[in-house]
């Protein structure tokens, strides 16, 4: 019974406390109302003077091997023609060329200028201070990389993420190109050095060959020997005059030839300008094969893959309903104890 007679009275003390309470809240309505109103409407006015916050992101991942394969084939293969050690591009050494130039600065800066958003952008920040904007997020499993760019021009930051992804595909796949080039350029340098020295060869053992019989052919106008018709003459333009050594020792080339035999092989080395052996024809043949090569089977090979940056919908920040409702809930707290204060400023 006693149990049941305090519970009785700590219910009708709290019934007298609430009505307190609310009797207070009502006498001080107009107080907390003001106050709450006040500071509900100054953070509103502020919240709303915020300029917004976007976020554009824009992701890229390796290649297909449907890609890699087809880079791998463009390329020009010859080991006999072009020797190399090179090996194939895999998925990752073509990825990192294309990661490379997404985190330089320089050449986000080089897509901003030749894109024209130096004129697009209404701040006064620097172009380097608007590429430092973009920031890699990470790299997830499936090696994936995302790039997000925060700032107050949502269309702006959508389109230079995008032109961004697509300048880094297009001059990665121009350095491949550049870099076989490279390769074939080189190549071609080499078989033009070998090609003129060897017609230059050709050229002085024709002079040499020249000058020797034009002195065998002193010899024979001055002793009148005019024909000898040994059968080495039928030789002359298989060999021009190169007798067997040992032949040679023995019969001296203006005597086993006669003056006239060497005066026709003369007239045929002065006037046949041909510059030619099988050497030159093979040199010649890989020159030509080296310079007909032609690399548009490396267009349109996607050198990565790319999610584009969608237009950003709404802002990231600030977040007004969230920082309205806080305000709202302190500027009540405040309200409801400055209104207490009074009232016991009043009583004394």
């Amino acid at each position: 019974m006693e149990q049941n007679h305090h519970k009785e009275v700590y219910d009708q003390e709290d019934e007298i406390l609430l009505k307190h309470a609310l009797l207070f809240l009502f006498n001080s309505k107009w107080i907390i109302l003001g106050i709450t109103s006040l500071i509900t409407s100054i953070s509103i006015v502020y919240v709303m003077s915020i300029t917004p916050i976007y976020e554009a992101v824009v992701s890229v991942y390796p290649p297909s091997s449907l890609s890699v394969s087809k880079i791998n084939n463009a390329r020009f293969k010859h080991p006999d023609i072009l020797p190399t050690l090179a090996e194939d591009f895999s998925k990752e050494d073509i990825y990192e060329m294309v990661l490379y130039k997404l985190f330089s600065n320089s050449f986000k800066e080089k897509v901003f200028t030749s894109n024209n958003y130096l004129n697009n952008e209404n701040g006064n920040s620097s172009t380097l201070d608007f590429v430092k904007k973009v920031k890699n997020k990470g790299i997830s499993d499936n090696k994936t990389t995302t790039f997000l760019f925060m700032g107050k021009n949502p269309l702006i930051m959508s389109n230079f993420l995008n032109d961004l992804t697509r300048v880094a595909l297009f001059d990665t796949l121009q350095d491949i190109k550049v870099m076989e080039q490279k390769k074939i350029d080189s190549r071609l340098s080499y078989l033009k050095t070998e090609l003129s020295i060897e017609k230059r060869n050709i050229k002085e053992i024709r002079s040499e060959k020249i000058k020797q019989l034009q002195k065998e052919l002193k010899i024979a106008v001055s002793l009148k020997n005019k024909e000898f018709n040994f059968s080495q003459i039928n030789q002359i333009s298989g060999n021009t005059l190169k007798s067997d050594p040992s032949q040679t020792k023995a019969v001296p080339i203006w005597y086993m030839y006669g003056e006239q035999a060497l005066r026709q092989e003369l007239d045929k080395l002065t006037s046949d300008k041909t510059v030619n052996n099988s050497r030159i024809d093979t040199l010649e043949s890989q020159k030509a094969e080296l310079t007909s090569v032609d690399f548009s089977d490396f267009s349109d090979i996607e050198v990565a893959g790319v999610h584009r940056s969608e237009v950003p919908k709404g802002p990231i920040s600030p977040k007004k309903r969230l920082i309205v409702i806080v305000m709202f809930s302190i500027s009540l707290i405040i309200s409801i104890f400055i209104a207490y204060l009074v009232r016991i400023l009043r009583e004394k």
